[in-house]
């Protein structure tokens, strides 16, 4: 069995004390802290999701500006129907060399059948 120190002694009485004196808010306060400490995670792992989504949108637009002409780039970035994209492919198609025409009919086709 071991001898209480002093010291011991009296940090367990001043433990004792803060607990008497705070009554059943402690218990409230030890809950309080262990959802601090569970959202802090949740929070910290959602805003790095975040994070790397916003750094895959940047890099996605700046590949779009270095490799898509700016009819292309248009042509993805426009609301229109598939009649009206359908209308501005072949006019492209006609007026492009043929392999850019037939990259841009792939691409755009490529893209109304992902967000459909």
């Amino acid at each position: 069995m071991k001898v209480l120190k002093h010291e011991n002694f009296w940090k367990f009485l001043i433990i004792v004390a803060i607990g008497l004196a705070a009554g059943p808010e402690i218990v409230l306060a030890i809950e309080m802290r262990i959802l601090l400490e569970l959202l802090g995670v949740a929070l910290f792992t959602t805003v790095f999701a975040v994070g790397a989504q916003y750094v895959l949108l940047e890099l996605r637009g700046r590949i779009h500006d270095m490799f898509l002409w700016p009819a292309q780039r248009a042509l993805f970035g426009s609301e229109a129907g598939i009649a009206e994209k359908g209308t501005a492919v072949s006019y492209l198609t006609m007026n492009w060399p043929s392999w850019l025409g037939f990259l841009t009919v792939i691409m755009v086709g490529a893209v109304v059948m992902v967000r459909a």
